[in-house]
């Protein structure tokens, strides 16, 4: 990253782990100023380091306990699979498979529908690991 000091790279990660800090907080944490803060947010904003901010569920607090990343080939390149449960990404991948798929489902029956479902449409599996879905905080 051209023109990125290291002091840019610890006012993103103060910010990563919790974007509504507020300057003074990330100040204390950075250790520089307030103002400097200030100024280096929308230095990195506008330079689109930083193209935005987002919110990040607890999705276990809205009944998603079980996470999936599935690497997988597809017959059909149009197949929606958003519809079979709440799909955070699919990508396309180069090597064994054309994509990787990470799902949020909210039970084990709820991820082993979903794989039935994702098999009838002529989707070859090579992988998926399960994951639990616990909050992690990031910390600056």
């Amino acid at each position: 990253m051209k023109g990125v000091r290291k002091t840019h790279i610890r006012v993103l990660n103060a910010l990563l782990s919790d974007c509504k800090r507020s300057d003074r907080e990330i100040a204390k944490v950075v250790g520089i100023s307030q103002p400097t803060i200030t100024r280096l947010r929308q230095k990195l904003i506008n330079k689109g380091i930083i193209k935005g901010f987002m919110a990040i569920p607890d999705y276990a607090k809205i009944g998603y306990e079980f996470g999936a990343i599935t690497l997988c080939q597809m017959a059909d390149k149009t197949i929606n699979l958003s519809e079979h449960s709440l799909l955070v990404t699919a990508s396309t991948i180069t090597g064994e498979g054309d994509y990787v798929i990470i799902t949020l489902h909210r039970s084990m029956d709820d991820y082993r529908a979903f794989r039935r479902k994702v098999k009838a449409l002529a989707v070859v599996i090579f992988a998926t690991q399960g994951l639990e879905i616990k909050p992690v905080r990031l910390e600056a």
